[in-house]
């Protein structure tokens, strides 16, 4: 890690007071905000918080006085990734959008958003970071190729640190989500380095988890390693590799399992570090309770096992359909909570959101193409139309559909009839179905549940 404002994260400092009792330390040096390592130190409350960029009153201009300002904000930890990925996203912006480093096109907007930043105080936390029951790096990704990572200790809930990258934003959101679990094994790998000089003798953590709310990554890290070459491109295949091994080495060096899982979005606190197009979002403050609850919602979890427990105990369950009775009828307590995840990755086709402003921007597209309208009417009439019908105002088309993935069977569908021509009612529609599943459930089961309520030609290409 590039550096580390203190050398203990286990509850308090007590060598630092008894070192201040023997030198005599005041009052006065008591209250007095010192800069350790580049961070702002509160001797009192006992928190450091990175420096505030000081600009005054002045608005920048161009591109090399929006570098200027932005490049002051230092924090190499992490404790105010928001800050950190709205700071880069703001670099970014003013570097597309200048033709020259001094040419005066700099946007008023731009301007007016890097000012807007500066004047805000980045947050303090506490100096230690209580790790005695456990750490947790959040991993998360966003459409936009923000990719983040997140340590917290399991028993205060406090940063410990975090990293952020920006990536392709043309990968598919589960490609980014993997892209984040990589490098939240890389923070864990910067993490667990330092142990020794963090801790007073490398105290190493009961647990570590590793999670995120793309559920298919984590049945990719799940399943077992002779499927990937079969349902994996090369890409995600050795990055599923990388996630694997390193988690294994960890494991092992440690002397602990580590363990990775599935956490809804909503509980996901690296999510605000990912979305800097927003503005500057607000930190997810945690508490320890709050903690061991995330922990006891977390599913899909796979256990990488340390040196003390490995022998005999696979890292990955290869689970089929024959072995699932008999896991069900076993005592084995380990093959019943990993029969519980595989069950819960079972998705039925939820139903079609009940969204009134959808199913209005719906009426309203179909009622603008001639054809639909014209069919509408003729079924409005009381006239049979073959293979269409009315339901709620709705123009729906009524055809057969695989019900799964594996295509062993069909039922007779009413699919509700979106213009081929309208594209943005076709990307709301993938929106509101998408968010019905808190996670990522990938790109051939979204089209399958938005095919089993609605209907257009190219959704593939949607």
């Amino acid at each position: 890690m590039e550096c580390q404002p203190s050398k203990s994260i286990l509850g308090g400092d007590p060598q630092y007071r008894f070192e201040a009792l023997d030198i005599g330390v005041n009052d006065e040096v008591t209250y007095k905000t010192v800069t350790q390592l580049g961070y702002l130190w509160d001797t009192v409350t006992d928190t450091v918080c990175p420096r505030t960029i000081d600009v005054g009153s002045d608005i920048p201009s161009t591109r090399r006085l929006c570098f200027q300002v932005l490049s002051r904000f230092y924090d190499p930890l992490g404790t105010n990734i928001e800050y950190s990925a709205r700071q880069r996203y703001l670099l970014h912006k003013s570097a597309s959008t200048t033709e020259h480093w001094d040419s005066q096109d700099l946007s008023q907007s731009t301007a007016l958003e890097v000012s807007a930043l500066c004047s805000v105080k980045p947050c303090s936390q506490p100096r230690f970071v209580d790790i005695r029951k456990g750490l947790v790096v959040f991993c998360d990704a966003a459409g936009s190729g923000c990719i983040c990572a997140d340590a917290r200790g399991v028993a205060d809930g406090r940063r410990l640190a975090a990293r952020q990258k920006t990536l392709n934003s043309k990968w598919t959101i589960a490609r980014l989500e993997l892209c984040a679990l990589r490098l939240g094994v890389s923070l864990l790998d910067d993490i667990c380095e330092e142990l020794d000089v963090l801790t007073e003798d490398g105290y190493a953590p009961p647990q570590v988890w590793l999670l995120t709310d793309s559920q298919l990554n984590c049945w990719r890290l799940r399943r077992s390693e002779a499927y990937d070459a079969k349902y994996l491109s090369a890409f995600e295949r050795r990055r599923v590799q990388d996630i694997r091994s390193g988690l294994t080495r960890l494991a092992k060096s440690l002397d602990c399992s580590v363990k990775s899982g599935h956490v809804v979005g909503r509980l996901n606190p690296a999510d605000r570090a990912t979305r800097p197009d927003r503005g500057l979002q607000e930190k997810l403050e945690l508490c320890g309770s709050e903690m061991d609850d995330i922990l006891r919602s977390v599913t899909t979890v796979t256990l990488f096992p340390g040196q003390e427990d490995s022998d005999g105990e696979d890292e990955h369950l290869d689970i089929s359909e024959d072995d699932e009775l008999d896991l069900m009828m076993g005592d084995d307590e380990d093959l019943t909570v990993a029969l519980a995840a595989a069950v819960q990755l079972h998705k039925d086709v939820p139903d079609p959101p009940e969204d009134p402003e959808l199913q209005w921007s719906i009426k309203v597209s179909q009622a603008a193409i001639p054809s639909l309208r014209l069919t509408l009417d003729k079924i409005a009439s009381g006239k049979d139309v073959p293979g269409f019908e009315t339901r709620n105002g709705l123009l729906c088309k009524v055809g057969n559909v695989a019900l799964d993935d594996t295509n062993r069977g069909s039922c007779a569908i009413s699919q509700i009839v979106i213009p081929n021509a309208d594209d943005n009612l076709q990307h709301m529609v993938a929106t509101k179905v998408h968010d019905q599943h808190a996670g990522h459930p990938g790109r051939v089961t979204l089209l399958r549940w938005i095919w089993r309520h609605y209907y257009w030609q190219h959704m593939d290409k949607t």
